[in-house]
């Protein structure tokens, strides 16, 4: 039973330092790239305010257009998911392989 463990641990090695890497490469191109859409929801957003408040617009574009930037907004956060799913993954490898 030690032996199929050790095993065990000795596949699982590379499978934890690739899922290592994914999470730094994740967490870099998430920062890197959350300011952009956040300034992009947020010129999406101003635009619909400042659209409905001059009148080029009626409400029902400017919902449409609100509803664009949440959803750029979101993005950031779906892909911060992913790699604390990654991380949590990571984590329970380098739990099982150096107990």
């Amino acid at each position: 039973m030690r032996l199929i463990r050790l095993g065990l641990k000795l596949i699982l090695l590379p499978i934890m330092f690739v899922a290592w890497v994914i999470k730094w490469i994740g967490n870099f191109c998430v920062f890197c790239s959350a300011w952009i859409f956040y300034v992009l929801a947020f010129i999406v957003a101003m635009t619909a305010a400042l659209s409905f408040g001059f009148g080029l617009e009626d409400g029902a574009t400017v919902v449409r257009m609100l509803g664009g930037g949440f959803f750029l907004s979101l993005i950031p956060h779906v892909a911060a998911y992913f790699v604390a799913v990654v991380s949590t993954l990571h984590s329970a490898l380098h739990n099982f392989i150096w107990s």
